[in-house]
């Protein structure tokens, strides 16, 4: 078993749960009927979208550190990054273009422990196959409390053990978002080639249903008592979604819906309690037009009656259906567009904090399609 730990992590407590919500009407009835497949009865067996398929098991994942959802100026870490094992996923390999002056296949990181900056590559140049995420921290203040850290147990073959912090509520920058997690992307190409962590250029017209599965506990709570404050913490399982035509630049649409399993102090950002929507990034009905170039969601798992996790150290099996979620509350295709052309190019699964502490355990991880 190999670990990766950090020291001075202060144990946080939990304080306790509930959950509220809110929600948008939908008058896209005609235009899902139109774009998206009709059920069969029986349905073929599952087909993993994930190169680090059956719970994630190999070691074939880089930092990914993010300030404002966009990559830091610092580089990835060295103590979260580890290609080692990419060879027994069967993902292509040699398959991306180097910078001409770096070394065949190779990412540069830096390294704490000798503060160098040092290359690291996979057997045969494959891409990882998942990335350890980041967002709003400094390299700095990684294995620290307060801080964040990823603890990565493995056992040969078998699915790895992921202990996450997030411990922003003492920072000095605590009210804005700080977030760590698991990220699964692919990149659309005209090729459609699946060089990434996922297993085929998917649409959501592949599949009936597109199914997350994976076993997640909280291990840990805590938030600031201010009452000015913005705060808010909350475990999510979000795929992204990218509408594309062929040859096109650039998505016409960039969607994100997100299935939030754990949100223990009953935060609602839309403040309508009587639906199953956390937040969303537009206001009133939706007027499906070519203007809009973004639509996200978040919905909470409780109020749609999916598994959540709500006590503390209770080990939880979550697994839903993204289809019907995504048939309900996110808009139609842009005009001219269908369920064809909208690309999945992410699935993640993290922790996301304001003014709070949060610690999760997560393993088994898995993303399955079935027709």
């Amino acid at each position: 078993m190999k670990t990766l730990k950090f020291n001075n992590m202060k144990k946080c407590a939990l304080i306790v749960l509930g959950l509220t919500v809110l929600c948008c009407s939908r008058d896209y009835d005609e235009a899902i009927k139109t774009n998206a497949k009709t059920s069969n009865t029986t349905l073929s067996a599952p087909v993993s979208l994930l190169w680090n398929d059956n719970g994630v098991r190999w070691r074939s994942f880089m930092h990914l550190p993010l300030i404002n959802g966009v990559a830091s100026t610092e580089l990835p870490l060295y103590e979260l990054s580890d290609l080692s094992q990419a060879d027994n996923i069967g993902s292509p390999g040699n398959v991306w273009s180097p910078p001409s002056n770096s070394p065949a296949y190779s990412y540069l990181v830096k390294k704490l422990e000798t503060n160098a900056n040092v290359w690291i590559n996979a057997p045969h140049g494959q891409y990882p196959s998942f990335k350890l995420v980041t967002e709003g921290y400094n390299n700095s203040e990684y294995g620290f409390y307060p801080g964040y850290a990823f603890w990565v147990d493995w056992v040969n073959g078998n699915p790895i053990n992921f202990t996450i912090f997030n411990n922003a509520k003492n920072l000095s920058n605590s009210d804005s978002l700080h977030e760590t997690g698991l990220v699964f992307e692919h990149y659309h190409n005209q090729w459609g080639l699946a060089n990434y962590a996922f297993t085929g250029q998917y649409n959501l017209n592949s599949f009936i249903k597109i199914k997350p599965s994976f076993n997640a506990m909280l291990v840990g709570h805590a938030r600031n008592n201010g009452a000015s404050e913005l705060k808010t913490s909350y475990l999510t399982a979000d795929l992204r979604i990218e509408y594309w035509k062929s040859n096109a630049s650039y998505p016409t649409r960039t969607d994100l819906l997100g299935v939030i399993f754990c949100n223990p102090m009953n935060d609602d950002l839309n403040g309508n309690a009587n639906d199953a929507i956390f937040w969303k990034d537009w206001t009133g009905n939706w007027v499906n037009n070519s203007v809009q170039t973004s639509a996200r969601i978040l919905l909470l798992a409780n109020k749609l009656g999916l598994p959540s996790i709500n006590s503390l150290d209770v080990p939880t099996e979550i697994t839903f259906d993204y289809i019907p979620l995504i048939q309900e509350y996110l808009p139609p295709p842009p005009p001219g567009y269908t369920y064809n052309d909208a690309i999945i190019v992410g699935f993640d699964v993290y922790s996301s904090v304001r003014n709070s502490d949060m610690t999760f355990k997560l393993w088994n991880v898995n993303l399955e399609g079935n027709n």
